[in-house]
């Protein structure tokens, strides 16, 4: 099926999600990062280190490293600091739980296909296309995985605080046209969202998941509601590079040069 994607969409691509929030939530910081390309000048935080080794050793244990490994070979490669060591550490328990209940949902409806960190690019068409050029819509996918019957299941790892499905409602569908062109048998996709930093609900667990989504669907409503996502983005940013402040400010690479940080 054909969906057609505005000119005016494809001149500002590739995309990826993150380019298409970052569009909507800050035009000052989508300019400076995706069209002038400007090089940030802010360190890291230590909450962006954490996250970023606590996303590491998840890849790396739900592929089948032994977890006491994995942490000793994220906390090295990163050279942390023994606080930033010590909050990294404070995920274990998380990151065990999940890997746990990754064995229970195999033993109900079996895993034929596993992926960490997979790289996807999707080309006009919605076909797979080089990640790096040649694709219009990009990213990576903390966790994929394909059931016995052929089921896509595509889970995003993030350490805040435990939310609801339905404020990452573009980011999954998103993530189901991923599904989709990597594994063209599927029957249907279905996402969730893994809160690892946060506390168990009471279910006992720290995902949400999303409702099954057939591929029909994916293919007609998600893609639609892509190009809409994009839209708005690209309407967000024409003309307008004025800052706007949210989250994104105290990870924001460019708060020496912004005025809305500089005014307080």
């Amino acid at each position: 099926m054909e969906t057609k994607i505005p000119d005016v969409v494809l001149q500002m691509g590739p995309w990826s999600y993150s380019m298409a929030e970052t569009a909507l939530m800050c035009p000052l910081l989508f300019h400076k990062k995706y069209r002038l390309k400007e090089k940030g000048t802010k360190v890291e935080s230590d909450a962006t280190t954490v996250g970023n080794v606590v996303h590491k050793i998840l890849e790396w244990v739900v592929m089948g490293a032994p977890i006491d490994k994995a942490f000793a070979q994220a906390i090295e490669q990163r050279q942390l600091t023994y606080d930033v060591e010590m909050q990294v550490r404070t995920f274990r328990g998380a990151i065990e739980d999940f890997v746990k209940g990754l064995e229970v949902f195999d033993k109900k409806y079996g895993i034929q296909k596993k992926f960490a960190e997979r790289k996807i690019g999707l080309d006009t068409n919605f076909k797979l296309a080089e990640f790096f050029r040649g694709c219009f819509f990009r990213g990576v996918i903390d966790l994929t995985i394909v059931t016995r019957d052929n089921w896509g299941v595509i889970i995003d790892h993030k350490s805040g605080a435990l939310k609801s499905i339905d404020k990452y409602k573009d980011q999954v569908e998103a993530y189901g046209l991923f599904a989709d062109a990597t594994f063209p048998g599927l029957v249907g996709v279905r996402a969730a969202i893994h809160f690892v930093g946060a506390d168990p609900n009471e279910k006992g667990t720290r995902t949400a998941w999303s409702p099954h989504h057939t591929v029909e669907e994916v293919r007609t409503q998600f893609r639609e509601n892509l190009i809409k996502l994009l839209q708005r983005a690209v309407d967000n940013v024409q003309n307008n590079q004025e800052p706007h402040k949210s989250w994104k400010c105290d990870y924001c690479e460019y708060q020496p040069a912004c005025p809305a940080h500089s005014r307080g």
